[in-house]
């Protein structure tokens, strides 16, 4: 358990993965099973050089992107890692991300 404050973090948008980022105090937020415009209160569990990977503690504000996961297991099972998301946000992310990839490798 973390003796530090939650961060109150600002979900921008979908990474690969489970992941989605936000930023705090100009740093890179990774935080899985968060959707894109959710306010969450979040706890540090690694920090890296360039960035940190938080657990979501709190949803404060849901995003319009976050829907009920149509399955119980999710996340535990590991299957499905946006089951959070509305399917169009899916699509749109899912779009994203391979734009960047290939704007990375091309």
């Amino acid at each position: 358990m973390s003796t530090e404050p939650p961060l109150l973090l600002d979900v921008e948008r979908l990474t690969f993965g489970p992941d989605a980022l936000a930023h705090h105090a100009r740093q890179v937020v990774f935080v899985p099973y968060a959707a894109p415009g959710d306010r969450v209160a979040a706890e540090v569990v690694e920090r890296r050089g360039g960035y940190l990977r938080a657990r979501v503690t709190a949803v404060m504000r849901p995003g319009p992107a976050r829907t009920l996961p149509g399955c119980r297991y999710f996340p535990t099972c590991g299957g499905c890692q946006w089951q959070h998301v509305h399917p169009a946000a899916q699509r749109d992310a899912k779009r994203a991300v391979v734009a960047e990839q290939l704007a990375r490798i091309a």
